[in-house]
This record gives C-alpha cells, structure tokens and sequence, in this order.
C-alpha cells in the first residue's frame, strides 16, 4: 500500500511474485513508473488495482488505470484496507462499466455461498474470488477443509 517502487522491485525479485495487489493512492504516473521497472527486473509481474467498495462507490477512478493494470480488485470499503471480514453489495458491480477482468473480495465465506453462485451467473468479467479471512483459523493459518468445501460448492 503506497510503497516505494524500488521495495515492490525488491519484494518481486525476493519472493518471486506473479501478481502486485496495488491497495493505496497510487496514481497513474505511479503505475506507469512500476510497469517501467517490472519490465526491466520482472516481467511477468502482473499489476491488480485494488478499489474499496461501498454504497456509495464511484466507478469513474477506474477509468485512470483501465489501460495500465491487468485487473481490477474490489473489496469491501472498511476501518482497514482489507481484512475487515464482511462483503459489500455486489449488486453495485453490476454497473460495472468495463470488460477488464476483476476479482471479487471481501468477506467471502460459506454463508456467502448461494447469494455468490447467483453472483457468478452474471456476465460481469469476474475473473476470480478472493477469500481470506473467513477462511483463517487465525491469522495465516487457513482452514484447509472450508476451503476444500467452497472449491467444491463453486
């Protein structure tokens, strides 16, 4: 979240990401710089621009990075950005007006299963969900099981 380049360089070298979750303020220039560097040092890399979501979301911010990042991340607008164990109203991303690609976050669990089938049925361009949290017995340790039961369930 709003890290320097040069650590996101580092931290992709380091750990051999496939994927950059951009959670803060970048900008436009940002991205372009980091797309700069990734293709020196990681080319691979690609570049997911995460956007908090609420009932009062505007779409219009996507329009900045619509050619500059791989896909787009929405989750749910809280306290803290990510982790805040609770879902948004999906129904807002059905104004979506792009084609790209974008991965459904926040607060994802097995309650959330029937209402997310439904959600898949649409033809938004939902390229993957993300689920954490629900899915912890604590704090980075995952509840192997539940996540083999929501694998199953979609």
């Amino acid at each position: 979240m709003d890290e320097k380049i040069s650590e996101v360089i580092d931290l992709c070298k380091k750990y051999s990401l496939n994927v950059i979750q951009l959670h803060g303020n970048e900008t436009k220039e940002y991205v372009l710089d980091l797309q700069g560097y990734l293709t020196l040092y990681c080319p691979d890399v690609l570049i997911w621009k995460v956007f908090n979501v609420d009932d009062e979301f505007d779409f219009s911010p996507l329009k900045i990075f619509e050619n500059k990042v791989d896909k787009f991340l929405f989750d749910t607008k809280g306290k803290d950005k990510g982790g805040n164990g609770y879902t948004f109203n999906w129904e807002i991303l059905k104004n979506y007006p792009s084609k790209k690609p974008f991965i459904l976050s926040g607060g994802i669990g097995l309650e959330e299963i029937a209402e997310l089938k439904e959600f898949l049925r649409t033809d938004l361009p939902i390229h993957a969900i993300d689920v954490n949290s629900k899915f912890e017995i604590e704090p980075g340790l995952k509840n192997i099981e539940a996540l083999k039961k929501i694998k199953n369930e979609l």
